[in-house]
């Protein structure tokens, strides 16, 4: 069984976070169609992003904190890429935890 870079752990929950939305967005332009229904999608679709977006920022952090094994190269990329895609989440984590406050 092949173990998972960090950076490739991260990807697939990018990849989640980015269905999430797109999910979330057809849900709220159908919205009028089953509000009960719709209301329980939302919201176990909005803590699920939640959820994954926390879970991206632990993976990078970790990725981070740890030696990359590969060629120097790739590690490097590796490296950047996870401090990009940490910085972007953060700020996602951020505004999630803002918008909690005003409510």
């Amino acid at each position: 069984m092949k173990v998972l870079t960090p950076y490739q752990r991260v990807s697939a929950a990018v990849d989640r976070c980015k269905e999430i939305q797109t999910t979330l967005k057809e849900a709220s332009w159908q919205r009028q169609l089953d509000a009960e229904v719709d209301v329980k999608l939302i919201g176990s679709l909005t803590k699920e992003f939640q959820w994954t977006v926390k879970k991206i920022i632990t993976i990078c952090n970790e990725g981070l904190d740890q030696d990359i094994e590969g060629e120097y190269g790739q590690e490097v990329d590796e490296r950047i890429k996870l401090e990009q895609i940490l910085e972007q989440y953060s700020r996602v984590w951020d505004q999630i935890k803002d918008k909690n406050e005003m409510s």
